[in-house]
């Protein structure tokens, strides 16, 4: 690697981000020595900026839009995982002299995303021609495009922005929004059914982030509405 003299790593890897793996072990027996692993990487080959991918779930369950000064009490494993990875790699970074930033993402979604994700399940049922069982749908959500998500990773690198960033679009939309404009999208004469699922006990009914931030210390804001996004989203994915 040092042939091609890297000056940024950025770190994606993570196992176990689906709902069933939020609390193994391996959340913080794999993930938090393979975080750290990757700042010796990026130290060894001479890089001078580290970048590592967050969640919002390191806030825990705030229900309210919530910048990065907000408290941290992350109810997961995922979460806490997230939160140690986060304060080690940094403070690994400030002891090599790399920048380091900590990206903490809310939710993204595009046409590569897993099927057990909300909105490829919806587009499947839908075009299946079944009707989706679903919660009431009353929570407001925070959905970003995967572009738009690449762009603001790339503008933290291109900028050496360093810290704590949230990640979103920062706006938060009735999820029940969602699920219609994919139905009109795919098969309008279908009909989910609303509140056949119950909410979870710790069930987050406002995931909103605050991302002023980003977009002050990079200039970076997203471009792709909700109702694009979806619709690129359920175009590649029926492809």
């Amino acid at each position: 690697i040092k042939e091609y003299q890297p000056h940024i790593l950025i770190n994606l890897a993570w196992r176990g981000v689906a709902g069933k793996d939020r609390n193994e072990l391996h959340q913080i027996q794999d993930n938090l020595p393979l975080t750290l692993q990757s700042v010796e990487l990026a130290k060894s080959v001479g890089c001078s900026q580290w970048i590592g991918i967050g969640s919002q779930a390191e806030y825990g369950n705030p229900n309210r839009q919530v910048d990065e000064q907000f408290p941290t009490y992350p109810t997961t494993l995922y979460g806490k995982a997230k939160l140690a990875a986060c304060w080690a790699a940094l403070g690994l970074c400030q002891a090599y002299d790399i920048q380091g930033s900590w990206i903490r993402l809310f939710d993204p979604y595009g046409p590569g995303d897993d099927s057990y994700w909300l909105i490829p399940y919806l587009i499947r049922e839908i075009a299946s021609g079944n009707s989706p069982k679903l919660t009431k749908c009353e929570q407001l959500w925070d959905y970003l495009y995967v572009e738009d998500a690449a762009k603001a990773i790339l503008s933290v690198a291109y900028t050496q922005a360093t810290g704590i960033f949230n990640l979103g679009s920062g706006v938060a939309i009735p999820l029940k929004e969602v699920v219609e404009t994919l139905k009109n999208f795919v098969n309008p004469t279908i009909q989910p059914e609303y509140g056949a699922v119950p909410y979870r006990p710790d069930q987050v009914m406002h995931l909103q982030a605050d991302i002023t931030r980003i977009k002050t210390l990079t200039g970076w804001d997203h471009k792709i509405t909700i109702e694009q996004g979806l619709l690129e989203t359920v175009k590649g994915i029926l492809k």
